[in-house]
């Protein structure tokens, strides 16, 4: 865990990167707090990478994360900001849309959760939603990727046997071809990580060492518009 940071605040929300390595986090209280971005590939030391704000004054309040590269903001009176962090070191905004004109580049007391505070960029149209607490609902065509598909239904996705001791299968409801399998253990830390290419199949076995404590796991199988989670079991 992290406690003390630069900038540090209530954090509201958060939304992590599908490898599990990147996590972008926002303070809500006090507002005009800046966005952070943070290396989590070891749960045990935790390091931000970089902060920013839209515009000195505004608060952000909920990030997502669309193909691990593109950043949504729903950030109150700066409405829906995007930003590319591929590099999580140097963040880009790349595109926004003022759902609050209302403040016109101010940010007076009072105001400063007035505006955007929810967004989602996850339809299969790749229209952006975006809800403004004073101006209603937007649909915004936004131009990010169509082509990521989130699944955590138990008939969509197999992993079995569940509890397992060391061997798993995976079975996807479509074919496929070059996919990443990594598991991690209730910590965050990585227990098995392979790239590996189906060449058309759904169906691959694998072994987990048989170090591995009994416990609780978490199954990630991505790949080129596919992205499926799982939680297991160890015996």
């Amino acid at each position: 865990s992290i406690t003390s940071y630069v900038g540090a605040g209530y954090n509201h929300s958060s939304w992590l990167t599908n490898d599990g390595k990147t996590l972008v986090f926002c303070d809500e209280v006090p507002e005009a707090l800046p966005v952070k971005i943070a290396d989590v590939s070891d749960i045990t030391d935790i390091r931000i990478t970089a902060d920013f704000v839209s515009n000195p004054g505004a608060t952000a309040h909920n990030p997502y994360i669309v193909g691990d590269k593109h950043l949504v903001l729903a950030y109150y009176q700066d409405g829906v900001q995007i930003y590319d962090i591929s590099n999580p070191y140097k963040p880009v905004r790349t595109g926004y849309f003022d759902t609050h004109p209302q403040n016109a580049g101010t940010y007076p007391p009072g105001t400063n959760y007035n505006g955007c505070w929810g967004a989602y960029p996850f339809l299969p149209s790749g229209t952006l939603l975006a809800s403004d607490r004073q101006n209603g609902l937007f649909a915004l065509d936004a131009g990010l990727p169509v082509s990521i598909k989130i699944n955590h239904n138990e008939k969509d996705f197999m992993a079995f046997p569940n509890p397992f001791i060391n061997h798993l299968n995976i079975l996807l409801p479509d074919t496929a071809h070059k996919i990443s399998i990594n598991c991690f253990d209730f910590t965050g830390k990585s227990v098995y990580s392979k790239n590996i290419n189906l060449n058309g199949n759904n169906y691959y076995e694998f072994e987990l060492s048989p170090d591995l404590k009994s416990g609780v796991y978490f199954l990630n199988i991505t790949g080129e518009g596919i992205n499926y989670r799982k939680k297991l079991m160890k015996l």
